[in-house]
């Protein structure tokens, strides 16, 4: 593991620079690169280099410079859940992050619950009651983004933040689309809303009753809502939209019904999401992202290009913990 001094040193944007012109081997982002292949008993190849989550969270600011933002320094280590709230909208709602997975990973749930008795005298036997195991089921599933970078971009040596968040940023939109809506087809994981099992209210003029019937359907299936999630245009029309006259909106300050409500465009047109996130698994495969550079195809203009891998999955523990409400008007 690296200390706090080494994350500092650590740059991420020397990295890629150095990976564009084939002189990875030998530097300081090379040998850490080489020692996490070693630990994950991988050869180390220096065009892919596998990187934690941890070593691409974004430093904290300063308020060093002309600017107040010019000079980043390192950030405390923090686990693959933190790092991914900052950029994905299901981990900022709650959602589970599984990191590490190394084989195909099984779940235990209860599907039906066992059952209480009130004994009517001392001598009365207590009643067996059994509840029913199931489980859930994550194989990895590998996603690819491609972003482009300029060498002057990479020579700049105040935008390594920037370059941190891209990536990141890249990350958690394409585990966010899985989570929320992958159709589990083509090599793609089965997200929330194809999950069977969840449960759905009426879109239609949907106002504070309709809010309140998703939060009484989500506690009968004795989850509790942590977040909302919906698209923008669903945020914009219940900011706007009162619980009775003269009472306040629906959707205010960032907040609906005692919970944080977030937006994302990754949630399809027109939909509101929520339930217990705890429930929405985001199991990640290996040590963390994968990252290949093509220093070629954008010769003439000085552009790189940045291939990132990450294998993940997404499984639902109690489906029901989840209403949705869809063709929002």
């Amino acid at each position: 593991m690296l200390n706090k001094r080494e994350r500092a040193a650590f740059s991420v944007t020397r990295m890629i620079n150095a990976m564009g012109t084939g002189a990875l081997r030998g530097t300081f982002e090379g040998e850490v690169a080489k020692d996490l292949a070693t630990r994950a008993g991988n050869p180390f190849d220096e065009n892919r280099v596998t990187l934690p989550l941890d070593l691409l969270a974004t430093r904290d600011m300063t308020s060093a410079g002309t600017s107040g933002s010019n000079y980043l320094v390192p950030s405390d280590i923090q686990p693959a859940a933190d790092i991914l709230r900052a950029v994905s909208v299901t981990a900022r709602a709650g959602a589970t992050v599984l990191p590490n997975l190394k084989g195909d990973t099984q779940i235990p749930r209860v599907t039906a619950a066992s059952t209480a008795n009130w004994l009517t005298t001392e001598a009365t036997a207590a009643t067996q009651s059994q509840a029913t195991i199931g489980q859930i089921s994550m194989t990895p599933k590998t996603v690819s983004a491609f972003v482009k970078l300029t060498r002057l971009l990479q020579l700049q040596s105040d935008v390594e933040g920037l370059v941190r968040r891209e990536l990141l940023a890249t990350i958690g939109e394409a585990l966010d689309l899985a989570a929320l809506n992958g159709p589990g087809t083509s090599g793609q994981p089965t997200g929330l809303l194809n999950t069977a099992g969840i449960q759905t209210q009426s879109g239609t003029s949907l106002g504070w009753a309709g809010i309140a019937a998703m939060q009484r359907l989500a506690a009968v299936a004795r989850a509790e809502p942590t977040a909302w999630v919906s698209a923008p245009a669903v945020r914009e029309l219940l900011q706007k939209r009162e619980v009775a006259t003269g009472s306040g909106m629906v959707w205010t300050d960032n907040r609906m019904a005692g919970a944080p409500a977030i937006t994302s465009t990754s949630v399809p047109a027109a939909t509101l999401i929520t339930g217990d996130w705890s429930n929405l698994v985001l199991g990640i495969w290996g040590s963390g992202v994968n990252i290949e550079v093509d220093p070629f195809s954008g010769f003439t203009t000085g552009i790189i290009g940045v291939r990132c891998l990450l294998t993940a999955d997404v499984g639902l523990v109690h489906p029901a913990a989840f209403v949705v409400a869809t063709s929002i008007t």
